[in-house]
């Protein structure tokens, strides 16, 4: 499967806002977000860019969504489909 990647982010072709046209591959991308107090299954929604440094992207778990530091992110996986 040839599949299109994205520069910005985890290089993963998640939306972002830094592509010009912005795409979507039709995958599911889902992570362990290992946050302060828990690890948390996500899904990566989108890339939302550059702050202070850290790349960050909007994550979804149980209906609730959040940006978070990709560095947070671990376990990333592409799921088909």
């Amino acid at each position: 499967m040839n599949k299109k990647v994205c520069i910005h982010g985890i290089n993963l072709g998640i939306a972002c806002n830094e592509c010009s046209p912005p795409f979507v591959l039709p995958t599911k991308i889902s992570a362990i977000w290992h946050s302060k107090e828990y690890d948390i299954p996500v899904e990566i929604v989108q890339y939302l860019g550059v702050r202070d440094g850290e790349r960050w992207a909007l994550v979804e778990s149980h209906g609730s969504r959040t940006g978070v530091p990709l560095s947070e992110l671990k376990e990333i996986k592409i799921e088909s489909g």
